[in-house]
């Protein structure tokens, strides 16, 4: 199994409705394979581990619910931090010459 690199893939925005959705600001390009509903992420500064229990697109923007935060309080309470998650340290993209950012350090 190949070793993993936590990669920044949105922040969280303002809450959504009364039932704990809240808007996130993309920071990656596949935002349906990493927001998939199941899909482990890390949010905040500690990386505490959670649940994407669903996410669905609303003018053009995302809406993600995390398992655990069932109403606006508990949506609010995140907002401003960033969202994680761990991917493969070889995942490469689909076409040949393109590249990761994160490919570039070092």
């Amino acid at each position: 199994m190949a070793d993993t690199e936590r990669v920044l893939i949105g922040t969280l925005g303002r809450a959504h409705g009364l039932r704990g959705e809240v808007n996130v600001y993309l920071r990656t390009d596949f935002p349906d394979e990493r927001f998939r509903p199941g899909a482990a992420v890390e949010v905040g500064p500690g990386g505490r581990a959670m649940t994407v229990a669903a996410a669905r697109w609303h003018s053009g923007g995302l809406l993600l619910s995390l398992a655990g935060v069932a109403d606006r309080t508990g949506a609010e309470a995140l907002r401003g931090l960033d969202v994680w998650a761990r991917v493969p340290d070889d995942e490469l993209p689909a076409e040949a010459g393109e590249y990761y950012d994160r490919h570039l350090v070092g």
